[in-house]
């Protein structure tokens, strides 16, 4: 189960990936940089970031070390246009709906975007392009959704909007990500 860190300043979360690995994510305001930053500084940037945090990520920053993978970088989600395909060429996952971690979903919407390709693929028979435009149109309100509900997470969290309107558009996306797609 997935946890939410919110009312600090930098608002995180934890996903449990396997019984051994995490992945946790952290909001921080997004801020040029012209000089590179070592992993040393990384490292020690995050563990000043944890410090007021407890539970779950107290313990990370407690017990991380040097060897832990720090992936610093800015959240970017995106909706490609339509059409995904060009003749028999189609795309999915990240290349036409990457989201930000709110949701623990991107990886989630690749592997349904493929079930619901081949799926309509089947459907079609011989008409590949009926298969590839339905396959489409049953996917961009679904990825539309998470993308559109993991960005409205992100920006209330870093506005640090109540934790009651997080709690109702994050159980409002949970459910609709609960229904069949």
């Amino acid at each position: 189960m997935g946890e939410f860190y919110l009312g600090h300043d930098n608002p995180c979360g934890i996903t449990p990936c396997s019984p051994d690995s995490i992945y946790m994510w952290m909001l921080t305001p997004h801020e040029e940089r012209e000089t590179f930053r070592t992993e040393a500084e990384l490292y020690d940037d995050l563990k000043a970031l944890l410090a007021g945090f407890g539970g779950h990520a107290g313990w990370i920053r407690d017990s991380m070390t040097m060897d832990d993978w720090i992936n610093y970088r800015p959240l970017v989600a995106a909706l490609q246009p339509r059409p995904w395909y060009n003749g028999r060429v189609v795309l999915l996952g990240d290349a036409v709906h990457a989201t930000t971690p709110h949701l623990a979903s991107g990886a989630g919407m690749a592997v349904e975007s493929g079930i619901v390709l081949a799926e309509e693929l089947a459907h079609a028979g011989p008409d590949v392009a009926a298969g590839l435009h339905a396959y489409q149109e049953r996917r961009f309100p679904r990825c539309q959704d998470v993308i559109e509900s993991s960005l409205a997470l992100g920006r209330l969290q870093l506005s640090h909007g109540s934790p009651g309107e997080h709690a109702h558009i994050l159980e409002g996306a949970l459910d609709r990500l609960n229904q069949p797609f």
